[in-house]
Protein backbone atom coordinates (compact mmCIF):
# COMPACT_ATOMS: atom_id res chain seq x y z
CA UNK A 1 0.00 0.00 0.00
CA UNK A 2 1.12 3.54 -0.34
CA UNK A 3 1.31 6.51 1.92
CA UNK A 4 -1.75 8.80 0.29
CA UNK A 5 0.90 11.54 0.92
CA UNK A 6 3.82 10.91 -0.42
CA UNK A 7 6.64 11.16 1.27
CA UNK A 8 9.62 12.23 -0.86
CA UNK A 9 9.81 13.81 -4.36
CA UNK A 10 13.44 13.59 -5.31
CA UNK A 11 14.58 15.20 -8.57
CA UNK A 12 11.10 16.66 -9.41
CA UNK A 13 9.83 20.00 -9.15
CA UNK A 14 6.01 19.95 -7.83
CA UNK A 15 2.93 19.48 -9.74
CA UNK A 16 0.59 22.47 -9.91
CA UNK A 17 -2.31 24.13 -11.83
CA UNK A 18 -3.60 27.81 -11.78
CA UNK A 19 -7.00 28.39 -12.44
CA UNK A 20 -8.78 31.66 -11.69
CA UNK A 21 -6.03 32.59 -9.26
CA UNK A 22 -6.10 29.51 -7.09
CA UNK A 23 -3.03 27.58 -7.65
CA UNK A 24 -3.45 24.09 -7.05
CA UNK A 25 -1.15 21.04 -5.66
CA UNK A 26 -0.79 17.65 -4.69
CA UNK A 27 -0.28 17.26 -1.34
CA UNK A 28 2.91 15.92 -0.15
CA UNK A 29 5.00 15.61 3.10
CA UNK A 30 7.93 18.49 1.89
CA UNK A 31 4.66 20.76 1.94
CA UNK A 32 3.59 20.07 5.00
CA UNK A 33 6.93 20.66 6.33
CA UNK A 34 7.48 23.77 4.05
CA UNK A 35 3.86 24.89 5.85
CA UNK A 36 5.36 24.28 9.03
CA UNK A 37 8.52 25.93 8.71
CA UNK A 38 6.58 29.19 7.16
CA UNK A 39 3.63 29.21 9.71
CA UNK A 40 4.98 27.53 12.63
CA UNK A 41 2.09 25.41 12.85
CA UNK A 42 1.43 22.20 11.16
CA UNK A 43 -2.23 22.08 9.35
CA UNK A 44 -4.15 19.58 11.53
CA UNK A 45 -6.66 18.69 8.94
CA UNK A 46 -4.13 17.63 6.05
CA UNK A 47 -1.33 15.95 8.72
CA UNK A 48 -4.19 13.64 9.41
CA UNK A 49 -4.43 12.71 5.59
CA UNK A 50 -1.08 11.80 5.42
CA UNK A 51 -1.39 8.84 8.19
CA UNK A 52 -3.45 7.04 5.54
CA UNK A 53 -2.85 5.10 2.31
CA UNK A 54 -4.46 5.40 -0.78
CA UNK A 55 -6.79 3.58 -2.10
CA UNK A 56 -5.47 3.28 -5.79
CA UNK A 57 -2.24 4.39 -7.17
CA UNK A 58 -3.68 7.52 -9.01
CA UNK A 59 -5.38 8.41 -5.91
CA UNK A 60 -3.55 11.98 -4.05
CA UNK A 61 -4.82 15.05 -1.99
CA UNK A 62 -5.74 17.93 -4.25
CA UNK A 63 -5.31 21.63 -1.80
CA UNK A 64 -5.00 25.10 -2.56
CA UNK A 65 -1.26 26.01 -2.31
CA UNK A 66 -2.18 29.62 -2.56
CA UNK A 67 -4.35 31.96 -3.49
CA UNK A 68 -3.25 35.18 -5.91
CA UNK A 69 -4.91 38.33 -5.27
CA UNK A 70 -7.56 39.88 -8.16
CA UNK A 71 -10.92 40.80 -8.61
CA UNK A 72 -11.72 37.54 -8.81
CA UNK A 73 -10.69 35.97 -5.43
CA UNK A 74 -11.47 39.04 -3.31
CA UNK A 75 -12.82 37.08 -0.19
CA UNK A 76 -10.93 33.92 -1.14
CA UNK A 77 -7.49 35.11 0.46
CA UNK A 78 -7.69 32.70 3.56
CA UNK A 79 -8.35 29.56 1.79
CA UNK A 80 -5.30 28.36 1.31
CA UNK A 81 -4.21 24.82 2.59
CA UNK A 82 -7.39 23.31 2.26
CA UNK A 83 -8.36 19.95 0.37
CA UNK A 84 -10.76 20.50 -2.90
CA UNK A 85 -13.42 17.61 -2.18
CA UNK A 86 -15.40 17.97 -5.52
CA UNK A 87 -15.67 20.38 -8.26
CA UNK A 88 -19.19 20.81 -9.36
CA UNK A 89 -20.55 17.91 -7.63
CA UNK A 90 -17.53 15.34 -9.02
CA UNK A 91 -14.84 14.08 -6.92
CA UNK A 92 -10.90 14.98 -7.66
CA UNK A 93 -9.01 12.23 -7.76
CA UNK A 94 -5.74 13.92 -8.43
CA UNK A 95 -3.86 16.84 -9.71
CA UNK A 96 -4.14 15.42 -13.33
CA UNK A 97 -8.05 15.04 -13.14
CA UNK A 98 -8.62 18.72 -11.55
CA UNK A 99 -6.68 19.89 -14.29
CA UNK A 100 -8.13 17.91 -16.94
CA UNK A 101 -11.79 18.28 -15.77
CA UNK A 102 -11.42 22.09 -15.53
CA UNK A 103 -9.63 22.47 -19.37
CA UNK A 104 -12.42 20.70 -20.67
CA UNK A 105 -14.95 22.14 -19.02
CA UNK A 106 -18.55 23.04 -20.45
CA UNK A 107 -19.95 24.61 -17.63
CA UNK A 108 -21.44 28.01 -16.86
CA UNK A 109 -19.85 28.02 -13.44
CA UNK A 110 -17.21 26.51 -11.42
CA UNK A 111 -18.19 25.63 -7.61
CA UNK A 112 -15.19 24.22 -4.96
CA UNK A 113 -16.37 21.88 -2.88
CA UNK A 114 -13.45 22.41 0.34
CA UNK A 115 -12.87 21.47 3.39
CA UNK A 116 -14.13 22.80 6.65
CA UNK A 117 -17.57 23.11 4.43
CA UNK A 118 -15.76 26.23 2.72
CA UNK A 119 -16.99 26.88 -0.90
CA UNK A 120 -15.45 29.09 -3.97
CA UNK A 121 -17.76 29.62 -6.77
CA UNK A 122 -16.43 30.85 -10.14
CA UNK A 123 -18.01 32.02 -13.61
CA UNK A 124 -15.92 29.82 -15.71
CA UNK A 125 -15.15 32.26 -18.42
CA UNK A 126 -14.64 35.15 -16.26
CA UNK A 127 -12.07 32.47 -14.18
CA UNK A 128 -10.46 31.92 -17.51
CA UNK A 129 -9.97 35.46 -18.61
CA UNK A 130 -8.44 36.65 -14.83
CA UNK A 131 -6.31 33.58 -15.28
CA UNK A 132 -4.62 34.86 -17.82
CA UNK A 133 -3.92 38.23 -16.47
CA UNK A 134 -2.80 37.10 -13.13
CA UNK A 135 0.07 34.81 -15.00
CA UNK A 136 0.80 37.76 -16.52
CA UNK A 137 0.98 39.85 -13.63
CA UNK A 138 2.55 37.45 -11.18
CA UNK A 139 4.96 37.08 -14.61
CA UNK A 140 4.00 33.06 -14.57
CA UNK A 141 5.09 31.62 -17.49
CA UNK A 142 2.13 28.74 -17.40
CA UNK A 143 -1.10 27.98 -16.14
CA UNK A 144 0.44 24.38 -15.04
CA UNK A 145 3.17 22.39 -14.30
CA UNK A 146 5.09 21.06 -17.56
CA UNK A 147 4.27 17.17 -15.71
CA UNK A 148 0.55 18.12 -16.01
CA UNK A 149 0.53 20.04 -19.74
CA UNK A 150 2.68 16.82 -20.94
CA UNK A 151 0.18 14.14 -19.58
CA UNK A 152 -3.19 15.98 -21.18
CA UNK A 153 -1.41 15.90 -24.51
Amino acid sequence: LQPLVPVHQFDKHPSYYIFGGLIFTSLTQPYLHEYADRYSVWPRRLCQLAQRTSKNADQEIVIISMVLMDDITEGYGNLAALQVRKVNEIDIQNLRHLYEFLEHCTATSIRFDLDEERVIVFKYREAKIATSTILTRYNIPSIASADLIASAA
